[in-house]
């Protein structure tokens, strides 16, 4: 995976999360979570924790390269990352932000009180066929800067935006 990421530069290492800027990043977001959900509908064992696990492992190892990775969720999520840096190139530190983003969305679904939370939002999100398709999945709160090293301001201006779009579905 090292292989397909770009050199940081100062302008990449300055951006602390991916808040307000999930639209730049849809093409990551979007190929890993789509793997990921393709990947429960095939293993309905799948957690939440489980797809933890693999995201942080996949972060933490990625320089390691595609053989190091033996679980095939891991495997998975590596191979769409691939996909989407062969089609636009990022720096090893967004790619850092874009698998902080996944963790965080993970976290944020904890309040639900289920093993499965955010496989369930990825399925309602990505109108996929599942069980607890009715249920809200929407976010109950704003990431903090321990959760995605959101700044302050951001958190605010996160808290300020959803209130203001509380009818809008939000990712």
């Amino acid at each position: 995976m090292a292989d397909f990421l770009l050199e940081d530069t100062e302008k990449t290492t300055k951006l602390k999360s991916l808040y307000k800027k999930e639209e730049k990043y849809a093409d990551f977001l979007g190929s890993i979570e789509t793997g990921i959900l393709s990947f429960y509908h095939e293993n309905k064992k799948l957690t939440d924790a489980d797809v933890e696990k693999a995201i942080k492992n996949a972060r933490a190892n990625y320089p390691k390269g595609t053989d190091f990775f033996k679980a095939p969720l891991e495997q998975m999520i590596l191979e769409a990352s691939k996909l989407a840096a062969k089609n636009r190139p990022i720096s090893r530190h967004e790619y850092h932000l874009v698998l902080s983003y996944i963790l965080w969305s993970i976290s944020n679904r904890n309040w639900l009180g289920s093993d499965t939370a955010y496989l369930d939002w990825l399925v309602e999100f990505f109108g996929s066929e599942g069980e607890n398709t009715e249920e809200d999945y929407s976010l109950p709160f704003e990431p903090t800067p321990k959760d995605e090293k959101l700044t302050t301001k951001e958190s605010e201006d996160f808290a300020k935006d959803k209130t203001a779009n509380s009818g809008k579905r939000k990712r």
